[in-house]
C-alpha cells in the first residue's frame, strides 16, 4: 500500500462514513468521514461527495504535516502523521510534529497523549486511535488491536493495560 492508501485505511476505519450531518462528541457539525468543513445542520451528501471530502481533507492534512515536518519518515509513519493531521487541530498537529523533528522517541510517547477532544474531554475512541496510529508508524499491525479494544464493554483500564504491553 502507498502512504496515502495506508492513511485512508486507518482514517476510514476510525471515521465511519455518515452521509447526514451530525455533531461529533466535541459538538462540531461533521459529515462523511469526519469532515467538518462547511457542514451545516440538515446537510446530506452522497458517498461520492464523502470520498471527495476525504481526499480534500487528506490534502489539507498533508499540508499541515509538510509545513511542520523537517525529518524523513517511512511511508507507515507518514500515513500515521496524515491520520493525526486529519484528526487534530493544526496547532496540535504542529506541536506533535515538532516533537518528531527533535526526538522520535519523545514523539512516539507524546502521540499517545492526544486523546482529548477540543473541549478537553478524554475520549476512549481517541486513545485507541492514537495507539493504532503509533502501531502503524512503527510498521506494526494495528487493525486487530483496534478491533480488540473498540467494543463498548472494553473498559479504559483494559485499554491502558494493553497500551503498556504494546509499548513497554
Amino acid at each position: 500500500m502507498t502512504k496515502y492508501e495506508l492513511a485512508i485505511d486507518i482514517i476510514t476505519f476510525f471515521e465511519q462514513c455518515k452521509l447526514k450531518a451530525y455533531k461529533c462528541p466535541a459538538g462540531i457539525w461533521t459529515i462523511g468521514y469526519g469532515s467538518t468543513k462547511n457542514v451545516t445542520l440538515g446537510m446530506e451528501i452522497t458517498l461520492d461527495q464523502a470520498n471527495e471530502r476525504l481526499e480534500s481533507d487528506l490534502h489539507d492534512s498533508e499540508k499541515k504535516v509538510f509545513t511542520a515536518l523537517k525529518v524523513n519518515v517511512n511511508d507507515n509513519c507518514y500515513a500515521a502523521l496524515l491520520s493525526l493531521g486529519f484528526n487534530l487541530t493544526t496547532r496540535s498537529a504542529i506541536m506533535l510534529i515538532n516533537h518528531l523533528n527533535k526526538d522520535e522517541k519523545l514523539f512516539r510517547e507524546k502521540m499517545l497523549l492526544y486523546c482529548k477532544d477540543i473541549n478537553k474531554q478524554f475520549l476512549k475512541g481517541l486513545k485507541i486511535r492514537r495507539i493504532c496510529e503509533r502501531l502503524l508508524c512503527e510498521g506494526r499491525e494495528w487493525k486487530s488491536i483496534a478491533k480488540e479494544l473498540q467494543p463498548k464493554q472494553v473498559k479504559i483500564d483494559k485499554i491502558l493495560e494493553r497500551e503498556k504491553e504494546l509499548f513497554s
